[in-house]
């Protein structure tokens, strides 16, 4: 996983981020003090087709900047497979462009640990999204990269390393932000199988009361 540096969810970030992808937004927030939770509001990117706006967080939002029916109807669409594969570096044994995707459409590819394992994988795309690992990579352990990989981006974790060319178990230490970093400013240490039951540092009574 490439190594992320510190984001400062601040109003300067947000400008130039809705500047770029030309977001229109609802609600004035130049006079706002922003953090990673800030609910932020505004037209979806795909406003002149569905007439839709969204309300998500400002992590929600820097990921995704569809509404939510929008969000629904693309999650199995080509674009999201060529953009997972893409983003996760897996290899397609074959061209899905001219096909009509859903959840259930079947997907030919190298498996995500291929450089280590050499194999391959078909399963669902639906699957694909969940586990993008041959049968014997996705039954060896729960613990391994792309779970850590996964579980990250669902909890809006940084890590401060790059676990993709480790052998991961629940007994490597993880390193990373604390989700609450802008505000207490520490960063966490623990067994893989820890960070599962507790995502943020040595403070987490004090790191939840700050929400």
């Amino acid at each position: 996983m490439a190594i992320k540096r510190e984001r400062k969810y601040n109003y300067e970030l947000l400008k130039s981020f809705c500047d770029e992808n030309k977001i229109l937004l609802s609600k004035d927030y130049s006079n706002e003090k922003m953090t990673g939770r800030t609910t932020i509001e505004g037209q979806c990117k795909n406003y002149l087709v569905c007439k839709n706006e969204f309300s998500k967080t400002f992590i929600c939002f820097i990921e995704n900047t569809e509404c939510n029916d929008c969000a629904r109807n693309n999650k199995h669409g080509y674009s999201s497979l060529i953009n997972y594969c893409t983003e996760n570096k897996i290899t397609l044994l074959k061209d899905y462009s001219a096909e009509k995707l859903n959840k259930l459409s079947v997907i030919e590819g190298n498996c995500i640990n291929y450089d280590t394992c050499g194999k391959t994988f078909k399963k669902t795309l639906q699957r694909i999204f969940e586990n993008a690992c041959c049968r014997d990579c996705g039954i060896t352990s729960k613990y391994n990269y792309f779970t850590l990989k996964t579980f990250c981006e669902e909890k809006g974790i940084t890590l401060t390393k790059d676990y993709s060319k480790e052998k991961i178990k629940s007994s490597t230490v993880i390193e990373g932000y604390c989700p609450n970093y802008d505000k207490c400013k520490n960063l966490f240490s623990k067994l893989y199988s820890s960070l599962e039951n507790n995502i943020y540092c040595h403070h987490p009574k004090k790191c939840i009361k700050l929400y």
